[in-house]
């Protein structure tokens, strides 16, 4: 929708809810009656009342040590984007947004993706909501097919490891093939295809 400064102002103003839409009455009384908002006015009043400057920096400090965790994908997405907002100097440019947001997924899923030349924030998500949802149905495919033992990427089920065969090296070392996802050692530490057991 396309509309001026000075129209972009009731229609928010409309929408307002809740202690939002209780503050609005008593800032426009407090200016005078020929005083035309914009929506920088707007704005600013907005933010000084429910955004101060101390609240801003918190949520900037927030976006600076936001990881994904344990959440999925998406609701990962949606937090770092809603707190982009309050640092934008830290993602001033497509590159440098999909950076970070790279750098701060989980590590299993984040060697899976930065190994792909992805220059947009938009391809990044794409590639990692992908590589998510493959991890999900191959996941749900391993529970389906028996009572095989698993190990677990601290307790996250989303990151399970299910061993197919032993084999043994010359020195009399036995191994453990995983077939899939990220293969843990004894100290959850991912060392690659095959994994030391003994």
């Amino acid at each position: 929708m396309r509309c001026t400064s000075q129209e972009r102002v009731p229609l928010v103003i409309f929408l307002l809810q809740g202690e939002a839409q209780n503050w609005w009455p008593s800032i426009s009384r407090s200016v005078e009656r020929d005083f035309v908002w914009t929506w920088k006015d707007f704005v600013d009043n907005f933010n000084q009342k429910f955004f101060p400057e101390h609240v801003w920096e918190q949520r900037a400090l927030e976006f600076k040590t936001l990881v994904q965790g344990d959440i999925t994908m998406s609701q990962y997405e949606a937090r770092f984007v809603a707190l982009s907002r309050f640092a934008t100097y830290l993602v001033d440019d497509e590159r440098g947004k999909a950076c970070r947001f790279v750098n701060s997924l989980h590590p299993a899923l984040r060697s899976r993706v930065v190994g792909h030349l992805l220059t947009t924030f938009a391809e990044v998500v794409h590639r990692a909501l992908v590589y998510e949802e493959d991890w999900a149905t191959y996941q749900r495919s391993r529970d389906q097919g028996g009572d095989r033992k698993r190990k677990t990427h601290s307790g996250d089920s989303r990151f399970v490891t299910a061993p197919i065969d032993r084999v043994s090296d010359r020195s009399g070392a036995r191994y453990r093939a995983y077939l899939g996802g990220p293969i843990l050692d004894d100290t959850n530490v991912v060392v690659g295809a095959i994994g030391a057991i003994g």
